[in-house]
């Protein structure tokens, strides 16, 4: 039969061979400056902690990016489309949604020469992919 550990810290009974409580993630080895029980017990967290913590937080952040720039930029495309055609470019841009998200930038940039609609639309959404995958490389899903 293999040797058990009890946690220090929470009391969890775990195998042997193991470095961290499976339960609250603390050392298995008891400090020795709190081997005779004295001063608070420190509290350990289990690894990879932090990583997904901050990985859940770039991910909320790629979100926040993408409705942001995603609303803005449909705003500013049906503007665009209102000025150039009327209603009646506005309700085409409505019925072709993820057209008018690639179409109207670059109409806009080659017809009239204004790169700034082109590049919030684009650079946005490439930021939010960017920080979407940094998300993913931090916290992989279970």
């Amino acid at each position: 039969m293999s040797t058990l550990i009890y946690c220090w810290q929470c009391g969890h009974l775990n195998p042997g061979n193991a470095v961290h409580c499976a339960s609250c993630g603390a050392l298995l080895v008891r400090p020795p400056g709190l081997a005779d029980g004295a001063g608070p017990r420190p509290q350990a967290r289990p690894v990879g902690t932090t990583r997904r913590t901050l990985g859940k937080i770039v991910k909320v952040a790629s979100t926040i990016v993408w409705l942001v720039v995603g609303l803005v930029s449909m705003i500013l495309d049906l503007w665009m489309l209102s000025y150039e055609w009327g209603l009646q470019g506005v309700i085409g841009g409505l019925i072709l949604g993820p057209v008018t998200f690639i179409a109207v930038p670059l109409y806009v940039f080659f017809n009239r020469g204004a790169w700034v609609l082109l590049a919030f639309s684009y650079g946005g959404a490439l930021l939010g992919a960017l920080l979407m995958g940094l998300a993913s490389a931090l916290a992989p899903e279970e």
